[in-house]
């Protein structure tokens, strides 16, 4: 009974023991939620002011992103531009110049130009601080405002208090990097001014429309529009013209090989057209009905045959040639002299010297000597030849 008592105990202890152990566990390992920031999602990363665009839209304006310029939005609607406009040339600066002053609203960015050498000439070597230089800017000569370099030198954003647009007593704190300083013929209707005297952001009437210029577009960018009063500031600018559509292009846009000729290599097309019509006409030119086609001369056989023998001559043949002639004077004698045909050939030629009147050597020379490649000598046989067939 005692030995019993002693295994439930055990049993109890170690019951114990497991429950003690297991809720020790459970409040070193309990579960325990950690919010960790995995950074921008794919379409922040792809858009640099999708946060931009989502504010406008909950604000109830109809944006939309594009990467790239493609065209301006309908009329009395609003487009922010940033990235290089080294696409925008030509005609699709004029119908956006005209698009303006038609009545639309630009928030335009001022085109820089990273200078590496004069980053390296003055020592800036962290992130953030490149060198930077205007570069020309026809869209906004156009719409009459232009960009010089900034008093101050700084390449960091500057903490600014801004008196917001369309309510003179609200103010707002922006972040701007007083890259350059922006002036215009027409007095802006709202501008933002740094400590220095740079105006950093200015908005002028165009025509019917409004151009918005500003020098630095890193407080639209997802990681900043959400401080300070930056979407304040862009609902002011953007809302203050009840626009019908909000057209936001990032990115740079390059053209196409054939927009550059297009706009730009016209006149090398039109100088090469010319000359392809100048090159047509005068191949093509024709003074009087056509004249009939020449007919071939026809040669005459002693042509023939003299042209035949030159070749051979060259080829150094003239024992084929002369064979027949000497073959046709064994067949004549064959026919008037039979009976020389039991003769020597040393007898024959004396026959043949007796009837003809040639000498023996002669007719020797004509008979079975090689001419060689003398063509006097060539010359001398066949006609001794010719003279033999005659006298038998």
């Amino acid at each position: 009974m005692k030995g019993n008592k002693a295994v439930v105990a055990i049993l109890v202890l170690l019951v114990v023991l497991l429950l003690a152990g297991a809720i020790a566990a459970a409040s070193m390992f309990g579960v325990e939620s950690v919010m960790v920031d995995a950074g921008p999602g794919l379409a922040a990363r792809r858009n640099p002011l999708l946060a931009a665009e989502r504010m406008l839209s909950a604000m109830g304006v109809s944006a939309r992103s594009m990467h790239g310029y493609q065209g301006p939005p309908p009329a009395r609607g609003a487009l922010i531009l940033t990235g290089d406009r080294a696409g925008l040339i030509g005609h699709r600066l004029d119908v956006l110049s005209d698009w303006v002053t038609g009545g639309g609203h630009l928030l335009v960015v001022v085109r820089y130009r990273t200078d590496p050498k004069l980053r390296r000439a003055r020592g800036r070597q962290r992130k953030g601080e490149d060198e930077i230089t205007l570069v020309a800017d026809e869209l906004l000569t156009r719409l009459g405002i232009e960009a010089s370099e900034a008093d101050s030198d700084s390449a960091k954003a500057v903490e600014l208090r801004a008196q917001l647009p369309g309510t003179p007593r609200d103010t707002a704190t922006v972040a701007m990097r007083p890259r350059a300083d922006l002036d215009s013929i027409e007095e802006a209707s709202f501008r933002i001014v740094d400590d220095s005297g740079n105006c950093l952001l200015r908005s002028i009437e165009a025509g019917l429309g409004r151009v918005t210029a500003m020098v630095d577009d890193s407080w639209l960018k997802n990681d900043a529009i959400g401080k300070h009063q930056h979407a304040t500031l862009l609902w002011r600018l953007v809302g203050s013209r009840h626009p019908t559509e909000v057209w936001i292009v990032h990115g740079d846009w390059l053209p196409s090989f054939w927009v550059l000729v297009a706009t730009l290599g016209w006149p090398a097309l039109l100088a090469f057209g010319l000359l392809l019509v100048i090159w047509i006409w005068k191949s093509g030119a024709r003074f009087g009905p056509p004249l009939p086609d020449v007919a071939a001369e026809r040669r005459s056989l002693l042509e023939h045959l003299d042209a035949a023998g030159r070749f051979l001559w060259r080829c150094r043949v003239q024992e084929p040639m002369l064979r027949p002639l000497r073959e046709h004077i064994a067949r004549e004698i064959a026919v008037r002299r039979p009976s020389w045909s039991s003769l020597t050939s040393d007898q024959r030629i004396e026959q043949l010297a007796a009837a003809s009147g040639f000498d023996e050597a002669r007719i020797r020379s004509a008979l079975l000597e090689d001419p060689g490649n003398d063509a006097q000598q060539f010359v001398r046989v066949v006609r001794d030849l010719e003279e033999l067939s005659t006298r038998l």
